[in-house]
């Protein structure tokens, strides 16, 4: 799927997007954690993507012992966004404080902008060829049954030698 930008009128950037019941993008990226109370800035072309006031915290994981509160900041210029990470102050001063290479891998997730509202938007047979037929025009043909049947002969092969 190709996005239009807004910040380049005369570009577009190609998105893959997770397969899932409503029209979602995520983003996710790994983030330095420099204090116990701190602001991380989402993607300028991820807010503008999606949906106002659809973003949230899909996920995290520090690299430390640590768990944490997350809140979205929708600021007034609607393409600033950021995450509000607060971890308590027993945990920062137990395991935070201390080290230097603090960080957090933050998946966020919104609804694709045009969207909100749809879910499970049902086709029938010839829309749903007509959709693979547009997305298979994009890319180089690709012979998935050869890629199939050599993974098929690897996992065949590793059966065997744990046995």
């Amino acid at each position: 799927m190709c996005v239009d930008k807004r910040f380049t009128p005369t570009e577009n950037v190609a998105w893959f997007i997770a397969e899932c019941p409503d029209v979602r993008f995520f983003d996710l990226g790994m983030f330095r954690v420099p204090s116990r109370k701190t602001v991380i800035t989402v993607d300028p072309l991820v807010v503008e993507c999606c949906e106002r006031g659809t973003i949230q915290v899909a996920g995290h994981a520090f690299n430390f012992p640590a768990f944490a509160g997350f809140k979205v900041l929708h600021r007034p210029d609607e393409h600033d966004v950021g995450v509000r990470v607060e971890i308590p102050w027993l945990i920062w001063a137990l395991f935070g404080a201390f080290r230097k290479d603090r960080g957090v891998s933050l998946h966020v997730s919104g609804i694709r902008r045009g969207f909100l509202g749809v879910r499970h938007s049902w086709r029938n047979h010839e829309q749903r060829k007509a959709n693979d037929e547009t997305i298979d025009s994009a890319y180089p043909a690709v012979d998935f049954s050869e890629l199939e049947k050599s993974w098929r002969q690897e996992m065949a092969a590793q059966n065997q030698a744990a046995r």
